[in-house]
Protein backbone atom coordinates (compact mmCIF):
# COMPACT_ATOMS: atom_id res chain seq x y z
CA UNK A 1 0.00 0.00 0.00
CA UNK A 2 1.25 3.60 -0.53
CA UNK A 3 0.58 5.55 2.28
CA UNK A 4 -0.28 9.47 1.28
CA UNK A 5 -0.28 11.87 4.10
CA UNK A 6 -2.47 15.01 2.77
CA UNK A 7 0.08 17.58 3.52
CA UNK A 8 2.71 15.64 1.58
CA UNK A 9 1.20 16.05 -1.53
CA UNK A 10 1.97 18.69 -3.89
CA UNK A 11 -0.87 20.05 -6.10
CA UNK A 12 -0.44 20.91 -9.53
CA UNK A 13 -0.09 24.77 -10.12
CA UNK A 14 -2.88 24.74 -12.75
CA UNK A 15 -6.70 24.00 -11.33
CA UNK A 16 -9.02 22.78 -14.19
CA UNK A 17 -12.67 23.53 -14.10
CA UNK A 18 -14.97 21.15 -15.40
CA UNK A 19 -12.42 19.39 -17.47
CA UNK A 20 -14.64 17.78 -20.59
CA UNK A 21 -18.27 19.12 -18.86
CA UNK A 22 -20.77 17.16 -20.59
CA UNK A 23 -22.43 18.37 -23.74
CA UNK A 24 -25.45 17.31 -23.09
CA UNK A 25 -28.38 18.11 -25.94
CA UNK A 26 -30.67 21.66 -24.59
CA UNK A 27 -34.18 20.29 -23.12
CA UNK A 28 -36.73 22.98 -22.90
CA UNK A 29 -38.39 23.92 -19.55
CA UNK A 30 -41.56 22.82 -19.44
CA UNK A 31 -44.65 24.87 -18.80
CA UNK A 32 -47.93 24.04 -17.53
CA UNK A 33 -51.03 26.14 -17.48
CA UNK A 34 -53.89 26.13 -15.11
CA UNK A 35 -57.15 28.48 -15.64
CA UNK A 36 -60.49 29.01 -14.87
CA UNK A 37 -60.98 25.43 -17.04
CA UNK A 38 -58.95 23.64 -14.44
CA UNK A 39 -60.68 25.18 -11.11
CA UNK A 40 -59.32 27.69 -10.18
CA UNK A 41 -61.53 30.18 -8.65
CA UNK A 42 -60.55 32.91 -10.25
CA UNK A 43 -58.06 33.97 -13.62
CA UNK A 44 -55.92 36.75 -10.99
CA UNK A 45 -54.00 35.09 -8.54
CA UNK A 46 -52.46 37.29 -6.23
CA UNK A 47 -49.84 35.11 -3.90
CA UNK A 48 -48.76 31.72 -3.97
CA UNK A 49 -47.01 29.79 -1.40
CA UNK A 50 -46.16 25.77 -0.64
CA UNK A 51 -46.39 25.05 3.03
CA UNK A 52 -44.05 22.99 4.95
CA UNK A 53 -46.65 20.05 4.20
CA UNK A 54 -46.09 19.98 0.86
CA UNK A 55 -49.58 21.78 -0.26
CA UNK A 56 -49.71 24.76 -2.50
CA UNK A 57 -51.77 27.77 -1.92
CA UNK A 58 -53.18 30.51 -4.43
CA UNK A 59 -54.23 34.14 -3.34
CA UNK A 60 -57.12 35.29 -5.78
CA UNK A 61 -59.83 37.93 -5.96
CA UNK A 62 -61.99 35.37 -5.70
CA UNK A 63 -60.68 33.22 -2.97
CA UNK A 64 -58.31 30.76 -1.85
CA UNK A 65 -57.38 27.55 -3.69
CA UNK A 66 -55.51 24.51 -2.26
CA UNK A 67 -54.01 22.67 -4.92
CA UNK A 68 -52.44 19.05 -4.54
CA UNK A 69 -50.96 18.36 -8.03
CA UNK A 70 -53.88 17.05 -9.32
CA UNK A 71 -56.64 19.29 -8.34
CA UNK A 72 -57.68 22.74 -6.82
CA UNK A 73 -60.26 22.98 -3.35
CA UNK A 74 -61.60 26.46 -3.11
CA UNK A 75 -62.44 28.14 0.29
CA UNK A 76 -64.38 31.61 -0.10
CA UNK A 77 -67.48 33.17 2.03
CA UNK A 78 -69.83 30.33 1.55
CA UNK A 79 -68.36 26.72 3.13
CA UNK A 80 -71.73 24.49 1.33
CA UNK A 81 -72.31 20.92 1.90
CA UNK A 82 -68.23 20.20 2.25
CA UNK A 83 -68.22 21.88 5.54
CA UNK A 84 -65.13 23.96 4.14
CA UNK A 85 -64.30 27.09 6.19
CA UNK A 86 -66.10 30.24 5.96
CA UNK A 87 -63.83 33.39 5.06
CA UNK A 88 -64.11 36.92 6.39
CA UNK A 89 -63.56 38.12 2.66
CA UNK A 90 -62.85 36.54 -0.84
CA UNK A 91 -60.55 39.49 -2.72
CA UNK A 92 -57.27 38.07 -1.14
CA UNK A 93 -54.31 40.19 -1.37
CA UNK A 94 -51.15 38.27 0.27
CA UNK A 95 -51.06 34.82 2.08
CA UNK A 96 -48.47 34.24 4.49
CA UNK A 97 -47.52 30.90 6.66
CA UNK A 98 -46.69 31.13 10.30
CA UNK A 99 -44.77 29.56 12.50
CA UNK A 100 -47.48 27.47 13.60
CA UNK A 101 -48.07 26.16 10.19
CA UNK A 102 -51.44 28.22 10.07
CA UNK A 103 -52.22 30.31 6.87
CA UNK A 104 -52.78 34.27 6.99
CA UNK A 105 -54.89 35.66 4.83
CA UNK A 106 -54.69 39.71 3.87
CA UNK A 107 -57.29 41.04 1.81
CA UNK A 108 -57.71 43.85 -0.70
CA UNK A 109 -59.60 46.19 1.43
CA UNK A 110 -56.59 47.13 4.16
CA UNK A 111 -55.78 45.95 6.88
CA UNK A 112 -59.01 46.57 8.74
CA UNK A 113 -59.05 42.26 9.57
CA UNK A 114 -57.30 39.29 8.69
CA UNK A 115 -57.85 35.12 9.11
CA UNK A 116 -55.83 32.75 10.37
CA UNK A 117 -56.54 29.67 8.48
CA UNK A 118 -55.82 25.88 10.27
CA UNK A 119 -54.87 23.93 7.08
CA UNK A 120 -55.78 21.36 9.43
CA UNK A 121 -58.76 21.54 10.86
CA UNK A 122 -59.65 24.61 8.29
CA UNK A 123 -61.10 26.34 11.34
CA UNK A 124 -60.93 30.38 10.33
CA UNK A 125 -60.02 32.97 12.87
CA UNK A 126 -61.25 36.29 11.99
CA UNK A 127 -58.84 39.22 13.70
CA UNK A 128 -59.76 42.79 13.85
CA UNK A 129 -57.08 45.21 15.36
CA UNK A 130 -58.96 48.35 16.26
CA UNK A 131 -60.89 45.71 18.84
CA UNK A 132 -57.48 44.83 20.40
CA UNK A 133 -56.46 48.37 21.36
CA UNK A 134 -54.46 48.87 18.44
CA UNK A 135 -54.15 52.63 17.96
CA UNK A 136 -53.56 54.31 14.20
CA UNK A 137 -53.99 53.25 10.78
CA UNK A 138 -52.41 50.49 10.34
CA UNK A 139 -50.27 50.27 7.27
CA UNK A 140 -48.59 46.73 7.24
CA UNK A 141 -49.20 43.30 8.26
CA UNK A 142 -46.59 40.38 7.28
CA UNK A 143 -45.24 37.46 8.48
CA UNK A 144 -41.46 37.33 9.20
CA UNK A 145 -38.90 34.87 8.76
CA UNK A 146 -39.22 33.20 12.38
CA UNK A 147 -43.11 32.96 11.27
CA UNK A 148 -44.10 35.72 14.24
CA UNK A 149 -46.90 37.60 12.62
CA UNK A 150 -46.34 41.28 12.90
CA UNK A 151 -48.21 44.84 12.51
CA UNK A 152 -47.14 48.02 12.08
CA UNK A 153 -49.44 51.37 12.92
CA UNK A 154 -48.48 54.63 12.37
CA UNK A 155 -50.51 57.74 14.68
CA UNK A 156 -49.33 61.59 15.06
CA UNK A 157 -47.37 60.97 18.33
CA UNK A 158 -45.22 57.57 16.73
CA UNK A 159 -44.85 54.28 15.32
CA UNK A 160 -45.63 51.12 17.17
CA UNK A 161 -44.78 47.50 15.92
CA UNK A 162 -47.46 44.70 17.07
CA UNK A 163 -47.37 40.87 17.36
CA UNK A 164 -49.96 38.39 17.67
CA UNK A 165 -49.90 36.27 20.51
CA UNK A 166 -51.14 32.78 19.69
CA UNK A 167 -51.53 31.88 23.54
CA UNK A 168 -53.35 34.83 25.04
CA UNK A 169 -55.06 35.39 20.28
CA UNK A 170 -54.52 38.74 21.00
CA UNK A 171 -51.97 41.72 19.28
CA UNK A 172 -49.43 42.74 21.91
CA UNK A 173 -47.23 45.89 21.66
CA UNK A 174 -43.35 45.45 20.38
CA UNK A 175 -42.38 48.95 21.00
CA UNK A 176 -43.60 52.25 19.91
CA UNK A 177 -40.93 54.80 18.62
CA UNK A 178 -42.02 58.15 19.74
CA UNK A 179 -42.12 60.88 17.25
CA UNK A 180 -44.09 64.13 15.49
CA UNK A 181 -46.44 62.52 12.51
CA UNK A 182 -48.70 63.99 10.20
CA UNK A 183 -50.80 60.88 9.24
CA UNK A 184 -52.47 62.16 5.62
CA UNK A 185 -51.69 60.32 3.25
CA UNK A 186 -48.80 57.73 4.38
CA UNK A 187 -47.79 54.70 2.85
CA UNK A 188 -45.33 52.59 4.62
CA UNK A 189 -43.62 49.25 5.16
CA UNK A 190 -41.73 46.98 7.54
CA UNK A 191 -39.22 44.28 7.95
CA UNK A 192 -38.08 42.21 10.82
CA UNK A 193 -34.78 41.32 10.37
CA UNK A 194 -32.19 38.32 11.37
CA UNK A 195 -30.28 40.54 14.05
CA UNK A 196 -33.70 41.74 15.13
CA UNK A 197 -33.68 45.19 13.95
CA UNK A 198 -36.68 47.09 11.67
CA UNK A 199 -36.33 48.11 8.51
CA UNK A 200 -38.81 50.93 8.27
CA UNK A 201 -39.78 53.02 5.29
CA UNK A 202 -42.51 55.31 4.64
CA UNK A 203 -43.53 58.34 2.23
CA UNK A 204 -42.97 60.81 5.57
CA UNK A 205 -39.76 60.01 7.38
CA UNK A 206 -37.92 57.54 4.27
CA UNK A 207 -35.83 54.75 5.30
CA UNK A 208 -34.86 53.88 8.33
CA UNK A 209 -32.87 51.22 10.66
CA UNK A 210 -34.82 50.68 14.12
CA UNK A 211 -33.70 48.41 17.04
CA UNK A 212 -36.28 46.75 19.00
CA UNK A 213 -36.83 49.31 21.68
CA UNK A 214 -37.74 51.69 19.47
CA UNK A 215 -34.71 53.70 18.47
CA UNK A 216 -33.71 54.61 15.51
CA UNK A 217 -30.45 53.67 14.47
CA UNK A 218 -30.03 54.85 10.95
CA UNK A 219 -31.80 57.16 8.94
CA UNK A 220 -30.80 57.03 5.08
CA UNK A 221 -30.71 60.23 3.30
CA UNK A 222 -30.99 60.53 -0.53
CA UNK A 223 -27.09 60.90 -0.59
CA UNK A 224 -26.98 57.51 1.57
CA UNK A 225 -28.78 56.58 -1.68
CA UNK A 226 -26.64 57.81 -4.18
CA UNK A 227 -29.43 60.25 -5.49
CA UNK A 228 -28.36 63.68 -6.00
CA UNK A 229 -30.45 66.71 -4.53
CA UNK A 230 -31.87 67.88 -7.43
CA UNK A 231 -32.96 64.36 -8.50
CA UNK A 232 -36.08 63.75 -10.71
CA UNK A 233 -36.81 61.19 -8.13
CA UNK A 234 -38.80 61.56 -5.49
CA UNK A 235 -37.16 60.24 -2.02
CA UNK A 236 -39.49 59.46 0.24
CA UNK A 237 -40.66 57.24 -1.89
CA UNK A 238 -43.14 53.85 -1.00
CA UNK A 239 -41.55 50.90 -1.53
CA UNK A 240 -42.54 47.83 -3.79
CA UNK A 241 -40.51 45.77 -1.67
CA UNK A 242 -38.08 45.24 1.49
CA UNK A 243 -36.30 41.74 1.60
CA UNK A 244 -33.43 40.13 3.64
CA UNK A 245 -32.00 37.33 2.71
CA UNK A 246 -30.21 34.29 3.98
CA UNK A 247 -26.86 36.24 4.26
CA UNK A 248 -28.73 39.15 6.00
CA UNK A 249 -28.18 41.48 2.85
CA UNK A 250 -31.38 44.08 2.74
CA UNK A 251 -32.68 44.82 -0.36
CA UNK A 252 -35.18 47.63 -1.00
CA UNK A 253 -37.27 48.55 -4.39
CA UNK A 254 -38.79 51.90 -4.30
CA UNK A 255 -41.91 52.53 -6.37
CA UNK A 256 -40.35 56.45 -7.66
CA UNK A 257 -36.86 55.22 -8.21
CA UNK A 258 -35.57 52.90 -10.36
CA UNK A 259 -33.51 50.15 -9.41
CA UNK A 260 -33.03 47.60 -6.42
CA UNK A 261 -30.72 49.04 -3.08
CA UNK A 262 -28.76 46.25 -1.32
CA UNK A 263 -27.88 47.35 1.97
CA UNK A 264 -24.83 45.83 3.71
CA UNK A 265 -25.21 45.52 7.16
CA UNK A 266 -21.89 46.94 9.31
CA UNK A 267 -21.06 48.12 12.55
CA UNK A 268 -23.85 50.06 14.30
CA UNK A 269 -25.38 52.90 12.66
CA UNK A 270 -22.74 51.91 9.48
CA UNK A 271 -24.22 50.78 6.40
CA UNK A 272 -23.06 50.14 3.12
CA UNK A 273 -25.25 50.88 0.40
CA UNK A 274 -25.22 50.25 -3.47
CA UNK A 275 -27.54 50.59 -6.38
CA UNK A 276 -28.07 47.38 -8.54
CA UNK A 277 -29.57 47.49 -12.07
CA UNK A 278 -30.01 51.14 -12.00
CA UNK A 279 -32.63 50.89 -14.88
CA UNK A 280 -35.87 49.89 -14.78
CA UNK A 281 -38.60 49.69 -11.78
CA UNK A 282 -38.75 46.07 -10.27
CA UNK A 283 -41.98 45.45 -7.91
CA UNK A 284 -41.26 42.05 -6.93
CA UNK A 285 -38.79 39.80 -5.58
CA UNK A 286 -39.01 35.73 -4.37
CA UNK A 287 -36.14 33.91 -2.58
CA UNK A 288 -36.26 29.83 -2.75
CA UNK A 289 -34.90 27.61 -0.16
CA UNK A 290 -31.16 27.72 -1.21
CA UNK A 291 -30.90 32.02 -0.81
CA UNK A 292 -30.92 32.49 -4.64
CA UNK A 293 -33.23 35.82 -5.27
CA UNK A 294 -35.46 36.22 -8.31
CA UNK A 295 -36.41 40.10 -9.23
CA UNK A 296 -39.41 41.13 -11.46
CA UNK A 297 -38.77 44.33 -13.85
CA UNK A 298 -41.79 46.00 -14.67
CA UNK A 299 -43.53 48.72 -16.27
CA UNK A 300 -44.25 50.28 -12.44
CA UNK A 301 -48.30 51.29 -13.25
CA UNK A 302 -50.68 50.10 -11.46
CA UNK A 303 -50.82 47.52 -9.00
CA UNK A 304 -50.21 44.59 -11.22
CA UNK A 305 -47.33 45.82 -13.60
CA UNK A 306 -46.67 44.65 -16.96
CA UNK A 307 -44.05 42.94 -16.60
CA UNK A 308 -40.41 43.26 -18.97
CA UNK A 309 -38.09 40.82 -17.78
CA UNK A 310 -36.79 38.25 -15.05
CA UNK A 311 -33.69 37.93 -13.60
CA UNK A 312 -32.03 35.50 -11.45
CA UNK A 313 -29.46 37.17 -8.80
CA UNK A 314 -26.50 34.66 -7.15
CA UNK A 315 -24.60 35.03 -4.12
CA UNK A 316 -22.16 37.82 -5.70
CA UNK A 317 -25.53 40.09 -6.76
CA UNK A 318 -24.75 39.39 -10.55
CA UNK A 319 -28.09 39.56 -12.57
CA UNK A 320 -28.65 36.96 -15.57
CA UNK A 321 -32.05 37.23 -17.56
CA UNK A 322 -34.18 34.19 -16.67
CA UNK A 323 -36.19 33.48 -20.05
CA UNK A 324 -37.65 30.34 -19.25
CA UNK A 325 -39.61 32.00 -17.28
CA UNK A 326 -41.86 34.07 -18.76
CA UNK A 327 -43.62 35.08 -22.30
CA UNK A 328 -44.48 38.41 -24.06
CA UNK A 329 -46.87 41.15 -22.41
CA UNK A 330 -47.36 38.72 -19.45
CA UNK A 331 -48.03 39.94 -15.65
CA UNK A 332 -46.64 37.92 -13.03
CA UNK A 333 -47.83 38.55 -9.82
CA UNK A 334 -46.14 36.38 -7.59
CA UNK A 335 -43.62 33.24 -7.70
CA UNK A 336 -42.79 30.77 -5.57
CA UNK A 337 -40.26 28.00 -5.53
CA UNK A 338 -37.93 25.59 -3.53
CA UNK A 339 -35.43 26.14 -6.16
CA UNK A 340 -35.54 28.13 -8.87
CA UNK A 341 -33.23 25.76 -11.05
CA UNK A 342 -35.91 23.08 -10.94
CA UNK A 343 -39.71 24.26 -10.58
CA UNK A 344 -40.92 27.78 -10.07
CA UNK A 345 -44.84 28.58 -9.64
CA UNK A 346 -45.79 31.72 -11.01
CA UNK A 347 -49.22 33.51 -10.24
CA UNK A 348 -50.48 35.85 -13.27
CA UNK A 349 -53.69 37.71 -14.18
CA UNK A 350 -54.55 34.65 -16.27
CA UNK A 351 -54.00 31.21 -13.76
CA UNK A 352 -51.11 29.88 -12.62
CA UNK A 353 -47.70 28.76 -14.95
CA UNK A 354 -45.69 26.23 -13.77
CA UNK A 355 -42.38 25.72 -15.14
CA UNK A 356 -40.08 22.80 -14.88
CA UNK A 357 -36.41 22.75 -15.73
CA UNK A 358 -35.56 19.02 -17.71
CA UNK A 359 -32.11 20.21 -18.61
CA UNK A 360 -29.85 17.55 -16.99
CA UNK A 361 -28.42 18.93 -13.58
CA UNK A 362 -25.43 16.15 -14.80
CA UNK A 363 -21.79 17.15 -14.79
CA UNK A 364 -18.92 15.01 -16.09
CA UNK A 365 -15.14 15.61 -15.09
CA UNK A 366 -12.41 13.70 -16.79
CA UNK A 367 -14.54 12.58 -19.81
CA UNK A 368 -13.09 11.42 -22.90
CA UNK A 369 -15.82 11.90 -26.19
CA UNK A 370 -15.43 8.23 -27.44
CA UNK A 371 -15.73 7.85 -31.32
CA UNK A 372 -17.24 4.54 -31.33
CA UNK A 373 -19.98 2.62 -29.52
CA UNK A 374 -17.39 -0.21 -28.93
CA UNK A 375 -14.35 2.53 -27.28
CA UNK A 376 -14.01 2.26 -24.09
CA UNK A 377 -12.63 5.27 -21.57
CA UNK A 378 -10.62 4.63 -18.28
CA UNK A 379 -12.43 3.64 -15.40
CA UNK A 380 -12.83 5.28 -12.03
CA UNK A 381 -11.75 2.59 -9.75
CA UNK A 382 -12.29 4.18 -6.48
CA UNK A 383 -13.63 7.68 -4.95
CA UNK A 384 -13.84 8.89 -1.45
CA UNK A 385 -14.38 12.00 0.63
CA UNK A 386 -13.27 13.88 3.38
CA UNK A 387 -16.15 14.67 4.87
CA UNK A 388 -15.79 18.72 4.17
CA UNK A 389 -16.82 18.89 0.36
CA UNK A 390 -13.39 17.21 -0.83
CA UNK A 391 -13.45 13.90 -3.25
CA UNK A 392 -10.57 11.88 -3.70
CA UNK A 393 -10.53 10.21 -7.42
CA UNK A 394 -8.58 7.38 -8.71
CA UNK A 395 -8.48 6.11 -12.59
CA UNK A 396 -7.47 3.07 -13.68
CA UNK A 397 -4.86 4.91 -15.08
CA UNK A 398 -2.21 7.25 -14.21
CA UNK A 399 -3.11 9.61 -11.74
CA UNK A 400 -5.43 10.75 -8.34
CA UNK A 401 -7.49 13.29 -8.42
CA UNK A 402 -9.27 16.09 -6.00
CA UNK A 403 -12.56 17.02 -6.84
CA UNK A 404 -13.78 20.53 -4.80
CA UNK A 405 -17.73 19.98 -4.80
CA UNK A 406 -18.21 23.20 -3.50
CA UNK A 407 -16.67 24.98 -6.49
CA UNK A 408 -16.00 22.35 -9.00
CA UNK A 409 -12.20 22.91 -9.15
CA UNK A 410 -10.46 19.33 -10.44
CA UNK A 411 -6.78 19.27 -9.73
CA UNK A 412 -4.38 16.27 -10.27
CA UNK A 413 -2.37 14.84 -6.73
CA UNK A 414 1.11 14.05 -7.48
CA UNK A 415 2.15 11.62 -4.70
CA UNK A 416 5.95 12.12 -3.46
CA UNK A 417 8.00 9.37 -2.20
CA UNK A 418 8.97 10.19 1.31
CA UNK A 419 12.43 8.76 1.07
CA UNK A 420 13.80 9.88 -2.10
CA UNK A 421 11.65 13.07 -2.59
CA UNK A 422 10.32 11.93 -6.11
CA UNK A 423 7.34 11.72 -7.52
CA UNK A 424 5.94 7.74 -7.51
CA UNK A 425 5.12 6.20 -11.03
CA UNK A 426 2.75 3.99 -11.22
CA UNK A 427 0.69 2.58 -14.31
CA UNK A 428 -2.50 1.54 -12.73
CA UNK A 429 -5.05 2.34 -9.65
CA UNK A 430 -7.85 0.51 -8.01
CA UNK A 431 -8.95 1.65 -5.11
CA UNK A 432 -8.72 4.68 -2.85
CA UNK A 433 -10.24 4.63 1.04
CA UNK A 434 -10.15 7.95 3.26
CA UNK A 435 -8.89 7.00 7.30
CA UNK A 436 -9.98 9.30 10.07
CA UNK A 437 -11.00 11.93 7.66
CA UNK A 438 -7.19 12.73 7.19
CA UNK A 439 -5.17 10.23 5.51
CA UNK A 440 -5.71 8.63 2.19
CA UNK A 441 -4.85 5.16 1.58
CA UNK A 442 -4.82 3.75 -2.29
CA UNK A 443 -3.98 0.33 -4.07
CA UNK A 444 -2.08 0.80 -7.28
CA UNK A 445 -0.54 -1.46 -9.99
CA UNK A 446 3.24 -0.56 -9.48
CA UNK A 447 4.95 -0.83 -13.06
CA UNK A 448 1.70 -3.10 -13.73
CA UNK A 449 3.96 -6.01 -12.16
CA UNK A 450 2.69 -6.00 -8.75
CA UNK A 451 0.64 -4.93 -6.24
CA UNK A 452 1.49 -2.16 -4.13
Amino acid sequence: MLRNTLPACILSLCWLLAVHQLCAQQVPSQTVYYTLNDGLSDRLVTDVLQSRFGLVWLATTNGLNRFDGYEFITFGKRGGASHRPVLSAIDIKEIKEDKLGNIILLYQNGFAFFDILDPHTHQVKKVVPIQQEVRGIIRHITVDRSGDLLLMATSPTGVAIWQYDYVAEKLVQRFELKEQRTETGTLAQMLHCKNGNYLLNDTQKGLRIVNARGSVIKTFSPKDLGLSVDSTHQYPSPTWFLHEDRQGILYVAFKNIPGVFSIFPGSPGNYKTKRLMEKGIFNYVSEDRKGALLFVASTGVGVYSQMKNIYLCDANQKFREAPHLYGSNEIITCVFSNDFSKTTFLGMDTGLKIVRNNRPGVKAFLAKKLDTPNQRGAIMRGITGNGNGLLYIIRESLDWYVLNSKTDQLDTLQLIDETTGRPIEFTCGLDLRMVNQKDLWGITCYYSSQGQ
